[in-house]
């Protein structure tokens, strides 16, 4: 029996220490914050400096980061600096969490036992692993800024728990009924496949696009629009989660934050259900 319950914890113990996701890691104190707000974020580039990705995420560092001072550095400068208790980091390397979803994580140095007791200051799904950057390098400058302005709201103490920031996120839905909502062509079900049945499912202003039509109103900083985002993998790979954000075109704020899992009868995308969601 001992031998059993023994072998019981070698194999399963580590999967529920594994499954320890970035969200719960969250913290929301003022110290952590008033801590952070004054060292310099390091910014750390993919392993290919020259990269799509890493000169998306440059160019939207140098024209929207302001929360703190900045550098841009390299993975062997993160691998130099990222014990020393001082300085802070936001690096798309795994730190936590399920490894199939890859995060853009913002955090102080000099932390041990990441994966299972971290602290994350702010952090923003990418994409799933499966996803190649290409689809989502148009949202580069909204991920940076919404790491920014949920440092910039923890700053201000709109919330301080996760609680609140949920309550947060509920009472800004409002802002989506005076805007029109972008969403992509390719993110269409069977379940709702033309603009008639999106407009019946969903209350306001609302948009098919593509993604550069996006990336237009991100750069423009067009406050008349939001846009759908949808990180979840490429095929309809059943029980794996599919997280549906809204955020504003202009500043990156979040206004919906959804999560359901992917199935044949809610399958990826966007489906009458999700759009009646949104209308909360």
């Amino acid at each position: 029996m001992k031998a059993a319950k023994l072998l019981f914890y070698l194999l399963v113990l580590p999967i529920f220490i594994h499954a320890q996701e970035v969200d719960d890691m969250l913290v929301y104190e003022q110290k952590e914050i008033s801590k952070y707000l004054g060292s310099t974020t390091y910014f750390v580039l993919d392993q290919f400096e020259e990269s799509p990705y890493s000169l998306a995420l440059k160019a939207a560092i140098e024209k929207y980061w302001n929360v703190t001072k900045f550098e841009i550095i390299d993975q062997g400068t993160f691998r130099e600096y990222n014990k020393d208790k001082t300085k802070s980091f936001a690096t798309r390397n795994y730190i936590a969490g399920d490894k199939d979803y890859i995060s853009l994580n913002l955090f102080m140095g000099g932390q041990r036992g990441m994966e299972t007791r971290g602290k994350i200051l702010a952090s923003v799904k990418l994409k799933h692993y499966s996803e190649p950057d290409e689809a989502m390098l148009y949202k580069i400058p909204t991920y940076v800024q919404n790491l920014q302005w949920q440092v910039q709201m923890k700053k201000n103490n709109e919330f301080s728990t996760a609680m609140d920031f949920e309550n947060f996120i509920r009472k800004q839905a409002y802002i989506k009924n005076s805007r029109t909502l972008y969403i992509l062509k390719d993110h269409l079900t069977h379940k709702i496949d033309d603009m008639d049945r999106v407009k019946k499912a969903y209350k306001h202003d609302v948009a098919l696009v593509d993604a550069e039509q996006i990336n237009q109103a991100i750069t423009k900083e067009d406050t008349s629009v939001i846009y759908l985002s949808i990180v979840a993998p490429i095929k309809n790979w059943g029980g794996r989660n599919a997280y549906y954000r809204i955020y504003t075109a202009k500043g990156g704020e979040t206004l919906i934050s959804y999560t359901r899992a992917v199935s044949s009868s809610a399958p990826l995308g966007v489906t009458g259900y999700d759009l009646k969601v949104f209308n909360k």
